[in-house]
């Protein structure tokens, strides 16, 4: 339309300008000036035209530039959106990865239907006030975690209130919120009575076991949800992968650099179940201790070289029988030590003072080394016995929990350990119910101890474990 417009006004000046040429010789001289004027006033007519019509292709040239480069933007912001949500599903639970419709390239995703690492998911941390809790906080935030510090105050003790100040200064300096949360009621219900009753009935209880299935994945979780938040974390050394062919959440040993970190404690955490698994996380579960005191060391944290308890938190010492007996008010009785055949071989001074597999402090001089091979509470007697005394060929499982997810059904060969400190053993697993089995190792074990825990491995995954309810002798 410009085109033809400009066109037109030009030819009919042309027209004009050779009427006015064809007619002037016939002119007054007046006439040829007034003429001549009217010539000079259509070239810049014309020049005028020209000029706006120039002045309006630029504007459309600059708004077409302008609208590309909109689109530009609007692609690269769609596209790093696009990269953002790939990088995100990539990093999201597999679960809600499987759960997410397949999308446009160029779709904007709604952060509530792909949540991520990267868009301030939030966790509640369990800080106990060590250098591996707070090293935890300190990796969440840098994966982009939106992360609250949690302190369960289980007893009246000095130890715990010294925890507990610990972890507010690791959370003041990592700059994350810090709470007390107040078990006490449901430690001393949910493990202390457990470890007393059991040890009163003549069994080896495993506290800490009872203390991450009762409190750190359960009350702790009930806590979670009260803030609002999206998973739990702990100091633990494990992993946990999510297994898409099974479509399980699988709980793993923890690595290190020279493979499998020998402070790996996927032992303690067999009882987590699928619900549970998919919403923890273990941050140092690719980390050596060795890594985490350097870690923490060198991002300031104040407890970057506290020690390490090797004791039970309420049984400072490990004096377990002075410890229940101060608790429950039952004193021990004295009783028999038999040997394998119930000859009574001396006395003891209460048989929850004895623990399977013990050598020292039985109190009777044998004359070669002896052990403590077994205790029968309703008769009040100590098992001692010879090193080779202490081997079984098998045991019997009960309240197993398939932490893979899947139960088994038939006779299966895998690995499995009966105390924290072993390394596990080939065995098979013969099912007797759902959550019970015997166990046969290929070769016998030592010190297998009733109430104690046996976790089933294949390779670096934990397929389940249970409670020791008897022991397989040769």
């Amino acid at each position: 339309m410009k085109n033809l417009f400009l066109t037109h006004l030009i030819l009919s000046a042309s027209v004009l300008t050779e009427k006015t040429a064809h007619e002037t010789s016939e002119l007054r001289p007046s006439d040829i000036l007034v003429s001549f004027l009217y010539f000079v006033a259509v070239l810049a007519l014309i020049y005028l035209v020209l000029t706006l019509v120039s002045k309006i292709g630029k504007k459309d040239t600059n708004t077409d530039n302008i609208h590309q480069r909109d689109n530009r933007l609007g692609e690269t912001e769609e596209t790093k959106e696009t990269e953002m949500n790939a990088e995100s599903d990539a990093q999201s639970s597999p679960t809600e990865k499987a759960k997410t419709p397949a999308r446009h390239p160029l779709r904007k995703r709604k952060n509530k239907e792909t949540p991520t690492m990267t868009n301030n998911k939030k966790v509640l941390l369990a800080m106990s006030g060590g250098v591996d809790s707070s090293s935890a906080a300190l990796l969440l935030k840098k994966r982009g975690f939106e992360v609250v510090g949690g302190t369960m105050l289980l007893l009246d003790s000095e130890s715990a209130r010294n925890g507990i100040e610990d972890a507010k200064a690791a959370a003041e300096r990592l700059g994350i919120p810090h709470f007390v949360f107040d078990f006490r009621k449901k430690f001393a219900k949910e493990v202390i009575q457990r470890f007393n009753n059991e040890y009163l009935n003549g069994l080896t209880p495993n506290p800490c076991v009872d203390c991450n299935r009762f409190l750190k994945f359960s009350a702790m979780m009930d806590e979670a949800d009260k803030y609002g938040c999206d998973y739990i974390a702990t100091g633990h050394y494990a992993r946990v992968e999510y297994d898409e062919t099974l479509n399980k959440y699988l709980l793993k040993k923890a690595i290190c650099e020279n493979g499998i970190n020998p402070k790996d404690q996927s032992y303690f955490l067999y009882n987590l179940t699928q619900e549970q698994l998919k919403r923890v996380i273990f941050p140092l579960g690719g980390s050596s201790k060795e890594e985490v005191r350097r870690l923490a060391e060198e991002s300031g944290l104040p407890n970057s070289k506290k020690s390490e308890s090797q004791d039970i938190c309420f049984v400072p010492g490990g004096d377990y029988a002075r410890f229940i007996e101060k608790y429950t008010g039952i004193k021990p009785h004295k009783g028999r030590v038999i040997d394998k055949y119930g000859s009574t071989l001396g006395e003891h001074g209460g048989f929850i003072a004895y623990t399977v597999g013990q050598r020292k402090g039985i109190g009777i001089a044998f004359g070669k080394p002896m052990y403590v091979t077994g205790k029968n509470a309703a008769e009040n007697t100590v098992t001692v016995g010879e090193n080779e005394e202490l081997f079984s060929e098998g045991l019997t499982a009960s309240k197993i929990n398939w932490t893979a997810g899947r139960r088994m059904e038939k006779e299966t060969d895998c690995f499995a350990k009966t105390r924290y400190s072993q390394k596990e053993s080939p065995c098979r697993v013969i099912p007797l119910s759902s959550d019970t089995a015997r166990v046969i190792f290929e070769q016998p074990q030592r010190a297998i101890a009733e109430g104690q825990r046996v976790v089933f491995y294949d390779g670096d995954v934990v397929l389940g474990g249970g409670v020791i309810s008897g022991v397989l002798k040769k």
